[in-house]
């Protein structure tokens, strides 16, 4: 599809070296590195505008659901995921079916093998139910990964015992099944991030951009981001205004979309890597920001997948107590 007009662009590139040539006249380089940067630049302008027109031709095929997810997609570039080398060490691997479930989730398609209820609040299951429900703490799950990756690159970067989590800034008090109301408690503390010796706190969010009422109000996916952020800040500034620490929420989408504020801390962490890290200032700020970006988005992957796989229904053994189930079935002896 590509080869006529990288043929015409090469044609129209070199014109400058073909006429020198044929001429047998002195070949000026500015003149050809200046001609050859042109016509890349018209050429490369011209393929992105046809790529665009199939492109949208493409999504404006699809049902109004499977737009809305492609688009996000697409606009938001969430593939980096799917050009990444699977690494244990770099935690970039997936199994079969996380990566089957992945590749549905990014198209908009129904994962095949779904039961048809939820066995934690008894609804209709669906995907977006699967990414919405907080039955079972699957939702819980997913957002401790992340805040667990936020928590390695920001050690990474700063230092370990720079970074502390689940750190409860004011407590609340206590109802009437001892559970505790009111209280405000950061995901991650860290020192030394925005400025030397400050200390800054983030509290992170995962929300479902695909979920009903969402969907139903056509809401873009930035203003779920920057509401949920300025939900944040009100709930958080004041505490952290009394300790004098500045506070950033983290949120992001369950494809790979963060909020402003969450793309500023993942550009931070990479040059910060890169300039205290030997290693990564070989492989330059582009490369390990990517890396970062790819650690955070395989975290919301096996997550997603755990909310559409994973069990929903408390487990607490099988009611046994002291060996007494074992000596019943006569195999106390072999233990």
């Amino acid at each position: 599809m590509r080869q006529t007009p990288a043929r015409s662009a090469s044609i129209e590139g070199t014109a400058v070296v073909s006429e020198a040539i044929q001429r047998t006249q002195p070949l000026h380089v500015a003149d050809h590195t200046a001609k050859l940067r042109a016509v890349l630049a018209a050429s490369r302008i011209s393929q992105d505008e046809a790529y665009k027109e199939k492109r949208e031709a493409a999504l404006g095929a699809l049902p109004a659901d499977r737009r809305r997810t492609a688009t996000r997609a697409v606009l938001n570039k969430t593939g980096g995921w799917l050009t990444a080398q699977p690494s244990i060490l770099d935690a970039t691997d997936l199994s079969a079916e996380e990566f089957r479930d992945s590749l549905n989730l990014r198209y908009g398609l129904v994962p095949p093998g779904l039961p048809s209820k939820c066995e934690g609040c008894g609804g209709t299951f669906s995907t977006s139910h699967a990414l919405s429900c907080k039955s079972g703490g699957l939702i819980v799950k997913r957002h401790d990964e992340v805040r667990d990756v936020f928590g390695e690159l920001l050690a990474s970067a700063f230092g370990a015992p720079s970074v502390e989590r689940e750190v409860t800034l004011s407590r609340g008090y206590l109802d009437r099944e001892g559970r505790e109301v009111g209280g405000v408690r950061a995901d991650l503390v860290a020192r030394g991030v925005w400025a030397n010796q400050r200390v800054a706190s983030f509290d992170i969010a995962v929300i479902n951009a695909d979920a009903t009422s969402y969907a139903q109000t056509n809401r873009s996916t930035e203003s779920l981001l920057e509401q949920r952020c300025r939900l944040k800040k009100m709930h958080y500034r004041t505490v952290c205004e009394d300790r004098r620490m500045s506070f950033t929420p983290l949120v992001g989408t369950t494809d790979g979309v963060w909020s402003a504020e969450a793309q500023i801390l993942i550009r931070h962490l990479a040059e910060t890597l890169v300039a205290r890290r030997n290693g990564m200032r070989e492989r330059g700020l582009a490369c390990v920001m990517g890396g970062v970006r790819r650690r955070l988005q395989f975290a919301l992957l096996r997550s997603s997948s755990l909310c559409l796989r994973g069990g929903r229904r408390s487990w607490r053994g099988l009611g046994f107590g002291d060996g007494a189930g074992l000596r019943g079935a006569g195999l106390a002896d072999q233990f």
